[in-house]
């Protein structure tokens, strides 16, 4: 059984701190793991999901196309960019090569980490590839659905 809890009071640390007696009185064996910091939010989740969508957007607009290597005609093919492609190559790429102790998913990054990661990527999309995407604001994310 694998439980996770976010103790963010004084009501939920009792709560978690009877769970571990139990369960501990039950089992006579827990493995128990710690970390401190918020998780990146839902909320997040989805600024990053629309972001990837801007950026597939303005890379297609300006005509930078993904390529990839055809093993059949041994050639390049050019295809569009996608927000589930932008998320794969870029953005994880970067948070890769920035926290690489962490697993190769969003839901690994700290809330201040998410913002370090969009920093990166519009800096190199700016000096890069002349292009000014910006992070989503929480204004236009509401209503927004991935």
């Amino acid at each position: 059984m694998q439980q996770e809890l976010t103790i963010n009071s004084d009501a939920t640390l009792g709560k978690a701190t009877r769970l571990i007696n139990e369960l501990y009185t039950d089992k006579k064996f827990l493995t128990v793991s710690v970390s401190t910091g918020r998780t990146r939010t839902s909320q997040q989740n989805k600024t990053i999901h629309k972001f990837c969508r801007m950026i597939a957007e303005s890379c297609n607009d300006a005509g930078y196309e993904y390529t990839i290597k055809s093993l059949l005609a041994n050639k390049a093919i050019m295809l569009p960019w996608t927000w589930e492609r932008v998320k794969d190559v870029i953005w994880l790429e970067v948070q890769s090569a920035m926290y690489p102790d962490k697993k190769r998913s969003t839901t690994a990054l700290k809330s201040d980490e998410v913002t370090q990661v969009a920093d990166v990527i519009i800096r190199h999309l700016a000096s890069e590839l002349n292009l000014n995407v910006p992070f989503p604001s929480k204004e236009e994310i509401d209503g927004y659905k991935t």
